[in-house]
């Protein structure tokens, strides 16, 4: 299943509701397909006029109650109603974690259920609890490998129904392979630039102190042989 498409300005999917719900991931689809048909406090379709819990459908497990992998004690968005409801299934080997709760906000709306259109199946869409196909939000399908596909499975469909493909895909239906490269390196400038005018000027002092070293000691030298054959001569 494609990992999103965009509804309502924004791209849907249990994983980034529970992150910004809970601050952790989506529970295993196993989760919500044993948890949701119960029609209880830690499963369920929301509630009928007599504030009775209603079970899931099969083909709308995935529209109801939002269960993530873990939870905060407090919501991130919204104030917990009840208690939140942890469950751990075992399921091929493995423990499960199904966790979820019910966060209001101060319109009375409860973002502890899967927001309308967040996929729940190939072509198929959530819309007030319930899994509906693409038609029914009078929209127009992004371009795939097959109907199914939506952009390949390789990205994600805009509200301008085009698709953003995944780091890597390229292509009108992100089905191109398009490698990511390592950028090169370009030369370093400071190896083509000439000397700096610090080196110039560094090097003229030195050039200078030098010059000033050979031209004392040979005046030095000079003088010496100049005494040393004045005092011969005074000797003769």
């Amino acid at each position: 299943m494609p990992n999103g498409r965009c509804y309502g300005g924004r791209c849907k999917t249990r994983d980034a509701q529970c992150w910004r719900l809970w601050g952790h991931s989506s529970a295993d689809r196993i989760c919500y397909e044993k948890l949701n048909p119960e029609g209880s406090e830690r499963g369920n379709c929301g509630k009928d006029s007599g504030q009775n819990w209603l079970p899931c459908n099969k083909q709308d497990v995935l529209c109801g109650f939002l269960l993530c992998s873990n939870v905060t004690q407090r919501p991130r968005v919204g104030d917990l109603q009840g208690e939140i409801s942890s469950i751990t299934l075992y399921h091929q080997n493995q423990y499960l974690d199904c966790l979820g709760g019910h966060a209001v906000l101060d319109d009375g709306s409860d973002v502890g259920y899967v927001e309308d259109g967040t996929l729940c199946g190939p072509g198929m869409m959530c819309l007030d609890q319930h899994c509906v196909p693409l038609a029914t939000f009078n929209l127009s399908a992004c371009p795939g490998s097959s109907p199914s596909r939506i952009c390949s499975d390789h990205g994600t469909c805009s509200n301008e129904v085009k698709c953003i493909c995944d780091l890597g895909y390229a292509g009108k239906d992100c089905s191109v392979l398009d490698p990511i490269l390592d950028p090169t390196l370009p030369d370093d400038p400071e190896q083509h630039k000439g000397p700096s005018g610090t080196n110039i000027i560094i090097g003229s002092i030195a050039g200078a102190i030098l010059l000033g070293a050979i031209v004392l000691g040979g005046t030095g030298w000079g003088f010496k042989n100049i005494r040393r054959g004045r005092y011969d001569q005074a000797d003769q």
